[in-house]
């Protein structure tokens, strides 16, 4: 069933980018990159030691070096000849779809800033789910302005639930000793209530950060950094470009950061969030006026030989409370499924996982009886976040 759900996704809204690609075949590497973690079995390396093999291992890649043996020989060559000089930023930002955000403070500070993104920067169409309070930091920031939030604010709704129950029951009244034990769910006004549109808000950001100083490479791929305690560093964007030097690096490249990898090496996480979903519409408007922000309304899954999982939802409305549309005129909404797990290499796949969202999902939203037939489907969204007991 996901397979034939993939083929239903629009052609335009297939395309990668910021906020992740939904193609089936992004998928299907999400998969086989999550079947190796499961398998990869942990191993300590001493850098202190001088052996080069460790029980088989190697040392990490030294994407980041401070010793001249490593790294891209024009690197350290600009570096050298850096010394005592003004180096070609104060700060550069790797990895632009959050960084921008850190980038542009730091410009408005008086810094000169470099952003360095692999893709194109830009934003996915979909909504970014967010507080209002959230917004205002940035606002109090200087990042964004009053003007910005009326333009990317795209869908507001009063508030999202919390449920935590053993079956569906919509409306649940009382906690559990008085609802025959069935659960409890509550209300939270103001939380993720609010629907931004990431293209506008970075088109935005991006374009007051260029406008303040600020420069952007997009489609420049980060090969390394040479980091000289004396001068700076120097951020190598591969042989075909002068690297460019500065006296700060930001890592804003997420969980699949090379930094992170070389700083984790061998190690395997303690823990994985595993999300799938998909965005809709060919849902019920009279009841797509409220979000759910953590909500469970089943017993824990067990599988035999796989563990056990306990499910969460979460649900979005799209395009209500804004430009005229009231609540309870969108069909449109965001649903996730989400789960909390070890890595061990006997957990479920991303494609059992995804199996039950939409077997389960008829039951969590009661206007959908067959997902194939009865969404129009308009994005597929899929991930799973390591988490580390030492963070």
């Amino acid at each position: 069933l996901t397979e034939r759900m993939f083929s239903k996704i629009p052609t335009e809204n297939q395309a990668g980018g910021a906020g992740g690609s939904s193609t089936l075949n992004a998928f299907k590497r999400a998969e086989k990159n999550w079947e190796r973690l499961k398998a990869f079995k942990p191993f300590n390396y001493d850098k202190n030691v001088l052996q080069w093999t460790q029980d088989g291992h190697g040392p990490p890649p030294q994407f980041v070096s401070t010793d001249g043996a490593f790294g891209n020989p024009m690197c350290w060559e600009k570096l050298k000849n850096s010394a005592g000089k003004q180096l070609d930023y104060d700060v550069v930002v790797c990895g632009g779809t959050l960084g921008i955000f850190f980038g542009l403070y730091l410009q408005l500070q008086g810094h000169s800033v470099c952003v360095v993104e692999a893709g194109k920067l830009r934003g996915r169409e979909q909504e970014w789910n967010i507080s209002m309070d959230e917004l205002t930091e940035l606002l109090e920031l200087g990042i964004i302005t009053q003007e910005d939030i009326d333009a990317v604010i795209t869908t507001e709704f009063p508030a999202c639930r919390s449920g935590f129950k053993n079956k569906e029951v919509t409306p649940l009244e009382g906690g559990y000793f008085q609802n025959g034990e069935v659960g409890y769910e509550t209300l939270t006004p103001d939380v993720l209530n609010l629907g931004v549109t990431p293209a506008i808000l970075l088109e935005r950001v991006s374009n007051r950060f260029l406008e303040s100083g600020g420069v952007i490479k997009e489609e420049t791929r980060l090969s390394g950094v040479c980091v000289s305690d004396l001068v700076g560093t120097a951020i190598d964007l591969g042989d075909q470009q002068e690297p460019i030097t500065a006296r700060l690096v930001l890592d804003c490249m997420g969980n699949a950061s090379p930094i992170s990898a070389q700083q984790r090496y061998g190690q395997k996480p303690d823990g994985i969030c595993c999300v799938v979903g998909s965005c809709a519409g060919g849902f019920d408007k009279e009841t797509n006026i409220y979000g759910d922000i953590i909500y469970t309304n089943q017993p824990i899954v067990t599988r035999e030989g796989k563990g056990s999982n306990q499910y969460f939802w979460e649900a979005f409305p799209v395009g209500i409370g804004r430009g005229g549309k009231e609540p309870g005129s969108s069909d449109v909404k965001t649903t996730y499924m989400f789960t909390y797990m070890d890595a061990d290499e006997n957990r479920p796949s991303l494609l059992n996982i995804f199996e039950d969202y939409w077997k389960l999902l008829p039951t969590y939203q009661s206007s959908i009886s067959n997902p194939e037939t009865d969404l129009d489907i308009k994005r597929i969204l899929f991930a799973y976040f390591p988490t580390y007991r030492d963070s």
